[in-house]
């Protein structure tokens, strides 16, 4: 009999990367940041808009591409935490072809979004993204399987002319990070994925540092409850 093939993780993944970061998220919990998405004008036409988001996918391990700089990442529970705490929302992904009406759409969207019309005119970019990458057309960001979380204000949106992106741009992301972290307990974490030369301090980090996480008191049930989901990156490559 042939295995079931797994089209869809049932954890959702946020990769980041570094340690640092990592020990943040344990800390604080995940931050959304300002990203840069490219939108369609028209033919010929790439403007870019910047949205505060976090974002999470839910391909399975073996799609996961472990030649990315963000060799960091975090397991969370899809169902208990990110679809009934979180209210995290899929990503629609559009054709790069201006005849279809979706794609049409997002046109019209991108030009409310830069005339200034009223947020209910283009929200729908902070769920949307490009059947192919707009700049690369060798990268499907539809096999990304992307869900998102969007700053509930569309007045911090804004566009790559402004000068808050053009001055602050780093890796993508628009730095410092935007409105209050999304907390979890440790029970909603699955995995958290890190490179073996990073697995000692991690676990240091742990058991000897961690005392709160997202603001709860940690027992030390709670530690080794978190330890014992610490996966290291290598055997996730070797196994898929």
């Amino acid at each position: 009999m042939a295995a079931r093939r797994n089209y869809i993780s049932s954890s959702f993944f946020h990769f980041t990367r570094s340690l640092d970061s990592v020990k943040g998220i344990l800390k604080e919990g995940f931050k959304m940041y300002h990203c840069i998405e490219d939108i369609y004008i028209k033919k010929g036409d790439t403007r870019g808009i910047c949205i505060p988001m976090l974002c999470f996918c839910d391909i399975p391990i073996s799609y996961i591409d472990f030649r990315d700089e963000r060799k960091y990442g975090f397991g969370m529970n899809k169902r208990k935490w990110a679809w009934r705490k979180v209210n995290f929302q899929p990503v629609i992904y559009y054709p790069n072809n201006s005849r279809c009406k979706l794609t049409k759409m997002i046109i019209e969207a991108s030009k409310a979004f830069l005339n200034g019309h009223p947020p209910k005119d283009y929200e729908i970019l902070g769920i949307s993204k490009p059947y192919y990458s707009i700049k690369d057309k060798a990268q499907c960001n539809y096999l990304d399987n992307e869900w998102r979380i969007i700053g509930d204000s569309t007045k911090d949106w804004f566009s790559d002319s402004d000068s808050r992106c053009i001055n602050n741009q780093s890796n993508g992301s628009i730095k410092p990070s935007y409105g209050t972290p999304i907390l979890y307990k440790p029970e909603d974490v699955e995995f958290i994925i890190v490179p073996q030369k990073d697995k000692a301090e991690l676990l240091d980090f742990i058991w000897k540092d961690l005392s709160q996480s997202c603001g709860i008191n940690l027992s030390q049930n709670d530690k080794i409850d978190l330890i014992s989901k610490v996966i290291i990156r290598e055997d996730f490559v070797r196994n898929i």
